[in-house]
């Protein structure tokens, strides 16, 4: 078959070319032209996450999440514990509940923004808050339950450096985390235990109960 001197493929005037083929007047067939594929753009890829960066909170809880939940089971543990049923009890099991109710009270004071005070007497302590200028009792209240002394126990108290008031709360605490400072001593068949408040909260329990 006749070559042009372009190359391509020369057929007779009358004859019929393949089909999809072109003709011009001189009688050269051109192929048919082959189709470009089109150029494909590369997809576009996210930036690489770096150090964590991007991610969803939903893959874990934050520090101040645990912290509530922390602060909360440690709570209902507490509750649990201080009501309990009580049977026989010397003066150490009377100091650790008195001593978690009072550390409970300034956790609650602050976590509230409640002035609280605890009155301590020689029958019993109960927990009031501060209302509209007036003391008042906080009822059943779980987290802070009063309590009566267990027949026998001698009670000396001291808040501020003065014997215990006859009116009002023995011990406040203050939203802003401030405690009376206080020692209470409970004596009861000849073992004593002395709780010391640090004014901030804490409470330290010594002597020579039953422990």
């Amino acid at each position: 078959m006749p070559i042009s001197a372009t190359g391509n493929r020369v057929f007779p005037p009358n004859s019929s070319p393949p089909p999809r083929w072109g003709r011009t007047e001189e009688g050269v067939i051109f192929p048919p032209r082959q189709a470009v594929p089109a150029e494909t753009s590369p997809s576009p890829q996210s930036p690489p996450i770096k150090g964590g960066e991007g991610l969803s909170r939903e893959a874990g809880f934050s520090l101040v999440e645990l912290l509530v939940v922390i602060f909360l089971i440690g709570l209902m543990s507490a509750v649990v514990v201080l009501n309990m049923p009580k049977g026989d009890r010397g003066p150490n099991e009377q100091a650790q509940a008195l001593a978690a109710r009072l550390r409970m009270a300034a956790e609650e004071s602050i976590t509230t923004g409640r002035t609280l005070g605890a009155r301590v007497t020689d029958l019993n302590y109960e927990f009031q808050v501060l209302k509209a200028g007036q003391w008042q009792g906080v009822g059943n209240d779980r987290i802070l339950p009063a309590d009566y002394w267990q027949e026998g126990t001698m009670v000396e108290v001291a808040a501020n450096g003065r014997e215990k008031a006859e009116a009002g709360p023995t011990i406040i605490f203050d939203p802003i985390g401030m405690v009376t400072p206080f020692t209470i001593t409970l004596t009861r068949d000849g073992r004593s235990l002395t709780l010391t408040g640090d004014g901030k909260g804490g409470v330290a329990i010594t002597g020579d109960g039953d422990a």
